[in-house]
């Protein structure tokens, strides 16, 4: 909404083609919020940094609203950028570790559902307020956030990882309805002190090893290093980085940032307001299927099909802006039902996106890094995904410039078809399974399969 009203011949803040660019692709500073967060955040825990940044994004809102020039602007999104990176992580691997594994998948697509609905809001009050007044309106979601967070517990996970065993008892039968003689409960707390237990057991084994070569600092210095040079930390950085690496270059992200630029390039017989709100209510339509079918489908599924769905609407746009290109010179473009054809298709690829791997991508992020380095693993495996969205995002007019608007989404077809290949061999079905499997399945002691999965799941369901 911003870019678009600054795109404007009669914006009200002067700001050059070059300004706007690097003002759309600031991502590139959420890897700094969030691998420098992520350190922060295994000392102090996840609930008390987004209580932190509920209070940093009122200012950030309050920024934007009263904004007066390009620098105040940038200023804005700068804060934005970091704080969206610090709270990236936190919010994710939080929900990942409440969560029991036969609803972690639903839960983890409520992230996404809020994320959507929240850009959805914001588009829909800029269609019919005045884009200062939505900023100051939005304020009103950190405040309730801060309120709700300070009702509920830190996550059970990372508490009993410092120790405090018996708050983390407290906390996760808060988290399952206070039912503590329950016997999944006691299960579930007992693997939590084995896991623990585990933990200090290498923790001391290090320390000691420290100790007899008079605490070198080097030596010091592979022992905290050694865990991020074991296969099940680089395997699943190397995984996800792929996977963030070609779904954003397959432009699911840039799309929704310039949606009102392009539906202005294609001529759109529907107006630019009304596409941008349809296009934010299919992504939640989208967020809702996820959230309702990930329990039955899985991941796997839901993933390839969004890929297949939204690949052939990005080739239909690019066929269809080709012929338009090349129409007889007597036949008018709005005689014809074609003008109709590619922002219908737009917008049913953004449903496809948001109703798989869009939403799952990240899912991923926050289940596949083992306990000990999860925080930071999993920032640094965001890290990577947006600084692939930062430098697509400052492409993007450069490509449409080069490519035209059929060329790109010729492209962004084209990389949807790499994407359902590498995703085949780099993309487990970790739906149904515990973090514990997911983290052997890495670490090479027990490989999953999509059959022995389904399975599980039955079993549960029933």
């Amino acid at each position: 909404m911003l870019i678009a009203e600054l795109h404007k011949k009669d914006s009200e803040i002067d700001i050059t083609l070059n300004q706007l660019t690097w003002l759309a692709s600031l991502d590139f500073l959420v890897p700094i919020g969030s691998i420098s967060t992520a350190f922060i955040t295994q000392r102090v825990g996840s609930r008390l940094v987004m209580l932190w940044c509920s209070i940093l994004y009122v200012t950030i809102w309050l920024s934007y609203s009263y904004s007066t020039s390009t620098t105040m602007l940038m200023t804005a999104q700068i804060l934005y950028s970091l704080t969206r990176g610090a709270l990236k992580t936190p919010t994710s691997t939080y929900v990942t570790e409440i969560s029991e594994p036969r609803l972690r998948g639903s839960f983890l697509a409520t992230c996404h559902l809020a994320s959507t609905f929240g850009t959805f809001f914001s588009l829909l009050m800029g269609s019919l307020l005045y884009w200062r007044t939505v900023a100051l309106i939005n304020i009103a979601f950190p405040i309730v956030s801060f309120i709700v967070i300070l009702a509920i517990p830190d996550s059970p996970m990372w508490l009993a990882s410092q120790g405090r065993l018996d708050e983390a008892e407290d906390a996760l039968c808060w988290l399952r309805g206070w039912a503590r003689t329950a016997v999944h409960v006691r299960s579930e707390y007992q693997s939590l002190v084995e896991s623990f237990n585990r933990s200090s057991f290498f923790s001391t084994v290090a320390h000691d090893e420290s100790s007899e070569q008079n605490s070198r600092k080097l030596e010091r210095l592979r022992a905290k290093l050694k865990p991020y040079s074991q296969r099940s930390f680089y395997l699943p950085l190397a995984s996800v980085s792929l996977i963030y690496f070609i779904h954003f270059f397959s432009g699911v992200s840039a799309i929704q940032v310039y949606s009102m630029l392009i539906f202005r390039e294609m001529d759109s017989p529907i107006h630019v307001s009304v596409a941008t709100t349809s296009m934010g209510a299919m992504r939640i339509i989208g967020a809702l299927v996820v959230f309702l079918c990930i329990r039955l489908s899985g991941k796997r599924r839901l993933v390839f099909g969004s890929l297949l769905v939204a690949g052939g609407c990005h080739l239909v746009i690019s066929g269809v802006g080709f012929l338009l290109q090349h129409l007889p010179p007597q036949i008018s473009p709005e005689s014809t039902p074609y003008p109709w054809v590619s922002p219908i298709a737009m917008i049913i690829a953004v449903f496809a996106n948001s109703s798989g791997v869009e939403t799952i991508v990240h899912m991923l992020n926050c289940e596949i890094f083992p306990l000990s380095i999860r925080y930071i693993g999993s920032a640094i495996g965001g890290s990577v995904g947006s600084v692939m969205q930062s430098i697509m995002s400052k492409a993007f007019l450069y490509m449409l410039d080069g490519l035209t608007l059929p060329g790109l989404f010729l492209y962004f077809g084209l990389m949807n078809g790499v994407a359902m290949i590498a995703y085949y061999f780099v993309f487990p079905e970790t739906e149904g399974r515990s973090l514990k499997e997911i983290e052997e399945h890495y670490g090479g002691i027990k490989s999953l399969t999509d059959d022995d999965g389904r399975n599980e799941r039955r079993e549960k369901n029933i």
